[in-house]
């Protein structure tokens, strides 16, 4: 005689899931660089203040050594791909609440945890000055090497051609 088979059983849903994300925050200082990584784990809300936090430390302090003209985009890029991490750990979450609701739980009238609407991009744009400035700032010592490289070159062209001696005869 055969058991009848067991049917096996999921976990209902956290109402309020946890979620973990890895933020970097640069630090640059005309000689030195450094790079903090931190890892978040906690509600959808503190993740995104994790990130929001790490990404305002690399705009405001991750530009002022030669340094982190490289490596401050890359830690900007990496708490980009945290917070679009975050959010397909958002999406999955909620699409397990849904799956779980619907073949095991109380159907559609039970609440379900939803991952808040993302936030309209360039929020805090004041947060791009300091990369205005370094930038502004090596225009400046470009134009300034260019016109200095011209001067040199104008006054080097003043010595190309040099009078042959003339020799005089001192009057009697």
């Amino acid at each position: 005689m055969s058991q009848p088979q067991q049917q096996p059983s999921y976990p209902p849903p956290p109402v309020e899931p946890t979620f973990q994300v890895r933020t970097v925050k640069h630090t640059g200082a005309l000689i030195f660089w450094m790079n903090q990584r931190f890892t978040t784990t906690g509600s959808y809300a503190q993740c995104e203040a994790a990130i929001d936090a790490a990404q305002q430390h690399c705009m405001l302090a991750g530009w002022w050594s030669l340094a982190s003209i490289l490596w401050n985009p890359i830690s900007l890029s990496q708490n980009a791909s945290a917070r679009k991490n975050l959010r397909l750990q958002g999406q999955q979450a909620h699409d397990y609440a849904m799956w779980w609701s619907t073949y095991y739980g109380g159907g559609p009238h039970q609440p379900l945890w939803t991952p808040p609407p993302p936030q309209p991009g360039l929020r805090k744009w004041w947060l791009w000055l300091p990369l205005a400035f370094i930038g502004l700032f090596i225009a400046l010592v470009v134009v300034l090497g260019i016109i200095g490289s011209a001067d040199d070159h104008k006054h080097r062209h003043d010595y190309d051609w040099v009078p042959a001696p003339t020799t005089s005869t001192p009057a009697p």
